[in-house]
């Protein structure tokens, strides 16, 4: 898709997400979060994401895409709630999101090494 046509789709979606009601606002907003991730408009996908929350707060597929988008963006102990949160309402029936904590807490795991590295050079 050329740059100006996605541009003009996004904020098509970012209007219908804002003027839609009900569970299809869920369904748009959602639509809406997932084209702005996409294209790297974080904070806007962000937005959505947490619309969907908003809406359907006992979702778990909302909680475990915003988890995914802040794992995405280093945000990483809220990305953890997100997924754990998410993982909670699902009675842990949701693979992605155990799957994607399991790779975060070795991320997490993985930097704390690197910096207890860096923490003892030079001292």
């Amino acid at each position: 898709m050329q740059r100006g046509h996605e541009d003009q789709a996004l904020m098509l979606l970012e209007r219908a997400a804002t003027i839609s009601g009900g569970k299809q606002n869920y369904e748009v907003n959602l639509q809406a979060a997932t084209s702005f991730r996409r294209s790297k408009k974080f904070k806007k996908a962000e937005h959505f994401y947490r619309n969907c929350i908003r809406i359907d707060a006992l979702n778990p597929t909302a909680h475990s895409h915003l988890g995914a988008l802040l794992h995405l963006v280093g945000r990483l102990k809220e990305a953890e709630q997100s997924y754990q949160k998410a993982l909670k309402l699902s009675s842990g029936k949701q693979p992605l999101a155990e799957e994607n904590l399991r790779k975060l807490w070795k991320q997490m795991k993985s930097s704390s090494k690197t910096s207890s590295v860096k923490d003892g050079e030079g001292g």
